[in-house]
């Protein structure tokens, strides 16, 4: 799918969910920033019920109507802000969507400590936006370390484009064969950048 047509898949589907109050595209495709790596970013409102309960029922939602590779959940943001990334089937695996869940009241029932405990697909996410940043000549190897040692826990020091490999690598066995492609892409991608 290109980038249009998820977003439209998902504002169809949006419109479609009676919990959702409002919804909008925000992020660098609304200003002059956005790129060919650039991810699709929005922020749906759902006051008057639980916003992470949602969020943990949107792959469910989406479904039926689109194709979903893989998702993750951010964490690192909850309980203060609930986050999930959804990666559709047969997308540039840059243009993964990050989905912010908001509510008046915030509800704060959704914990960090439980989101912890299904973070195997935010290091992929997290990976692949350590690789944009690499493609942009931005390289930020803090990530990719933090992410490798999450994955290689007594591995030694190697370079951040063969900790990104391994990591890829790593992905790349995973049983979910979307999960799988999407690694193998990113691997390939990586092998032709020359680093300093």
């Amino acid at each position: 799918m290109e980038r249009d047509e998820i977003i439209n898949k998902l504002q169809s589907a949006f419109h479609q969910m009676h919990e959702v109050k409002t919804f909008y595209l925000h992020g660098s495709l609304l200003t002059s920033n956005y790129d060919i790596y650039s991810d699709i970013d929005f922020i749906i409102d759902v006051s008057g019920i639980d916003n992470g309960k949602f969020m943990i029922s949107l792959p469910d939602k989406l479904a039926p109507t689109m194709e979903i590779g893989y998702y993750a959940y951010a964490p690192r943001f909850a309980p203060e802000l609930y986050l999930i990334t959804i990666y559709f089937k047969n997308s540039d695996i840059f243009h993964f969507v990050d989905i912010e869940c908001h509510a008046n009241p915030h509800i704060v029932t959704l914990s960090k400590e439980e989101l912890l405990k299904t973070t195997e697909s935010i290091k992929l996410k997290l990976s692949l936006v350590s690789l944009k940043h690499i493609l942009r000549h931005n390289e930020q190897p803090n990530e990719v370390e933090l992410i490798y040692h999450s994955i290689y826990k007594h591995e030694q020091e190697v370079s951040t484009k063969s900790q990104l490999l391994k990591i890829f690598g790593y992905f790349m066995q995973n049983q979910n064969p979307i999960i799988a492609d999407v690694a193998r892409t990113a691997n390939s991608m990586l092998q032709n950048i020359q680093f300093e």
